[in-house]
């Protein structure tokens, strides 16, 4: 009796350790503009909307998303509208989507009702794969005590920032220009 539970308890430990670690999506939630790039190696699902280009493994612009930029991912999901270039090894448009620019892609799927401004091109998976390996950027580094730097109130027109969002992070805020990390999705 003593042995199963102990046997059980080290295999529970065990498998907790070999367990695959699930990784939510960083979340531009709507009602919040970016002005800047965001780059990373997560999911990330934009519903607000973001003048900047994104590099990531996966993107979902959600209905009420919208990008102005080049979009470079493993997968792409579009409900939304996209001004830009798409180059993804899967690109999928949704009936709400919208894309004034080329897209670039390995598989595609189109639903009926998507509009699309722009040029098809097929690539060929390894161009895909040299494509996202993301580029080493700096970002500004926050100001005095771990603030970030000063900008206007709603002011869209200064210095664009980088963006470095780790899996799980949702930005939110007021849709006056302020945004922050809100609490992670659990």
């Amino acid at each position: 009796m003593f042995n199963s539970k102990g046997k059980g308890a080290a295999n529970s430990a065990a498998d907790s350790k070999n367990s695959p670690v699930i990784l939510r999506p960083s979340v531009l939630a709507e009602g919040i503009a970016i002005t800047g790039d965001i780059y990373g190696d997560g999911e990330l699902l934009i519903e607000g909307s973001l003048d900047g280009s994104v590099r990531c493994k996966a993107l979902t612009v959600g209905e009420s998303g919208s990008v102005k930029g080049r979009i470079v991912a493993e997968t792409v999901l579009v409900k939304g509208t996209i001004e830009g270039e798409v180059e993804a090894g899967k690109v999928t448009l949704a009936k709400t989507a919208r894309v004034i620019g080329d897209v670039c892609h390995v598989v595609l799927a189109v639903d009926a009702g998507a509009v699309v401004e722009g040029r098809y091109s097929r690539l060929e998976s390894g161009e895909v794969a040299r494509a996202i390996v993301p580029p080493r950027q700096e970002t500004k580094a926050p100001s005095a005590k771990g603030q970030p730097p000063a900008r206007g109130k709603g002011s869209l027109d200064s210095d664009p920032i980088a963006l470095d969002v780790s899996p799980g992070v949702v930005l939110s805020g007021d849709g006056e220009g302020k945004a922050s990390p809100a609490k992670p999705l659990h």
